[in-house]
């Protein structure tokens, strides 16, 4: 009677853990449904580093959208021979940056990693919904995630929890826009192995998914052009941008030094070519990274030397378009190359 009574026990606890499974594996599958995948912004490169598509990364580009329109990894790795990858948001703050290095060298140690710091002065106050959201919904969820998002929602743990650490509860309510290409992320791996198969490459859903998210390596192309006034070198004196860089910045710039010294990466902080940006912003950040004993490398030094013009060279009055991101990474690649070959010299 006894050893029925627990056999009875042991199945009912068996059928709860196996119920309670099913429940857990059909949350996250729909969340990875419903979660919008920012194709069209440099986000989607989460999928590439989840779907093992990052693997060669030897050069991390890190920032927000004025890094992965500024550098054009695939020119680096095909080009240059300098395997790169470009893992970014629009709008990503720096307080991110951190999260997203540490989820890349879960599945891919880097030899070098660049970390561009257009938003290195905005603070938990000047982030916006919309680039959390861009940030943090497609990474998987994880201790660091969940530290960050709580910092960012002032200590929330509701909103932050029921928000973008698990964003099937944002996003719960779009079924007007679910496609093809959402579901299909489900099935990556076996997508993966169709990829090679000449027949499969012919199905246009295939195909579509490969061209973004199996071919691409973060870089996106502004076509359009606008005429922009760089400031950097003009008296900015009755224009001033932000020139103090907010506490919660410096503590992500450091954990971000740090870590990649624990793992033996070379870190260096870099501006890419951007109208707005001061020289006393640069100098800011020069400053800070002076005192955290890593390198920096601002472009707009550079300017003439690489050709940047300000008529034809920008999107807007942030972003590079084409014809300036071309410029703009081949002036980094000779970068990347000297500081390789003055290495190899010391050595």
């Amino acid at each position: 009677m006894e050893k029925t009574a627990r056999r009875k026990t042991v199945a009912r606890v068996i059928r709860i853990l196996a119920a309670t499974c099913v429940v857990v594996i059909l949350f996250f599958a729909l969340q990875s449904v419903f979660v919008p995948k920012f194709m069209s912004n440099s986000t989607g490169m989460l999928y590439c580093l989840y779907h093992g598509r990052a693997n060669d990364t030897e050069n991390l580009f890190l920032g927000s959208s004025a890094m992965y329109c500024s550098i054009d990894a695939v020119t680096l790795t095909e080009e240059y021979g300098l395997p790169s990858f470009c893992f970014g948001a629009g709008g990503q703050p720096i307080i991110a940056t951190e999260v997203y290095l540490r989820e890349f060298c879960k599945y891919v140690t880097p030899k070098r990693v660049y970390v561009e710091v257009a938003t290195i002065f905005n603070g938990y106050d000047d982030i916006t919904d919309q680039q959390i959201t861009w940030s943090y919904a497609p990474l998987k969820a994880s201790t660091g995630k969940f530290k960050s998002l709580y910092a960012l929602y002032d200590s929330d743990f509701e909103k932050a929890f029921t928000g973008t650490y698990l964003p099937l509860f944002t996003y719960h309510n779009r079924w007007d826009s679910i496609s093809k290409e959402d579901v299909g992320y489900l099935f990556m791996p076996a997508l993966n192995l169709l990829a090679d198969v000449p027949k499969a490459q012919n199905i246009s859903f295939i195909k579509q998914l490969n061209d973004k998210a199996l071919q691409s390596r973060g870089h996106t192309d502004l076509p359009d052009t606008k005429p922009a006034e760089i400031l950097f070198d003009r008296d900015t004196s009755s224009q001033p941008g932000k020139t103090e860089i907010p506490q919660e910045c410096v503590d992500a710039m450091k954990s971000m030094v740090d870590f990649c010294r624990e793992k033996g990466i070379e870190i260096e902080f870099m501006k890419t070519p951007m109208p707005t940006w001061t020289k006393e912003q640069s100098n800011a950040v020069a400053a800070l990274c002076e005192e955290l004993g890593a390198p920096y490398f601002d472009m707009h030094y550079s300017l003439d030397e690489m050709g940047i013009d300000e008529a034809t060279d920008f999107h807007d009055e942030v972003h590079l378009n084409a014809s300036g991101a071309a410029k703009a990474t081949r002036c980094f690649a000779e970068h990347i190359l000297e500081e390789i070959g003055s290495k190899g010299s010391d050595a």
